[in-house]
Formats: C-alpha cells, sequence, structure tokens
C-alpha cells in the first residue's frame, strides 16, 4: 500500500462513509369543521367538530398518533380509513371527532413514522 492511497488530500481518496440521508419533511394541511350532529343521541341542533387532515407530501408516511392540545382534547376516528395507524400519501386525507368544541383547539401534534409535525389552523 502506497502513502498517497490513504492520504485524505488525495482526490481520489475516499473513506467510504455512507452519509445520512435526510428525511423529507412531512407536509400537510389541518382544518376543523362543524357540522350538526349525525347521532341519533344528541340532542337536536347539537355540533360537531371535526378534524381533517390531508397530506401535502410526495412521499408516503404513516400517521401514528395525534396529540390534540397536549393530549388534553381527545377525539374518535371519523371513519374506518383514520384509524390510527393510518398509511397517508399524497392528497389522502383523514377525518377525527374531536371531544372539544372547534374554537378551544389551541395545537395539534401529529406523530408520524418520519417525525412530528405541528399543523396550522
Amino acid at each position: 500500500m502506497m502513502e498517497s492511497d490513504i492520504d485524505p488530500n488525495n482526490p481520489e481518496y475516499s473513506n467510504n462513509i455512507p452519509m445520512e440521508m435526510e428525511q423529507p419533511e412531512v407536509s400537510v394541511r389541518a382544518r376543523i369543521n362543524s357540522r350538526e350532529s349525525q347521532s341519533a343521541f344528541n340532542v337536536s341542533g347539537a355540533i360537531e367538530y371535526i378534524l381533517e387532515i390531508q397530506s401535502i407530501t410526495e412521499q408516503p408516511f404513516s400517521l401514528q398518533g395525534l396529540n390534540i392540545n397536549r393530549g388534553r382534547c381527545g377525539f374518535y376516528t371519523g371513519d374506518f380509513y383514520s384509524k390510527i395507524p393510518v398509511q397517508m400519501n399524497y392528497s389522502s386525507s383523514v377525518s377525527y371527532l374531536l371531544k372539544y368544541l372547534g374554537n378551544q383547539v389551541l395545537e395539534a401534534e401529529m406523530i408520524t413514522d418520519q417525525g412530528n409535525v405541528n399543523p396550522s389552523f
């Protein structure tokens, strides 16, 4: 082995250490909608608040959890397809029925397989 083979100043030198690939950023749109309650158990005219999340990221990701108001606001899945964990692709959306009034939601944190995301409303 020649000395120039291990010289870091040699342009052909390579340490072959793999670089960590940067994870793509997860981007979503979120909004809170209200509607008249669809439940037969609720009083007529009662209002439900639904959190809708839509992916605007090209790379698929898995939504693994949701913290609303730092875990103080509970939620129900809006439909079978929203059951956590859920795979999100570009333009796919999920809905969750909030246990809080919509105007009481201060912050939300989405836990994904690619890091946490804080959508704004």
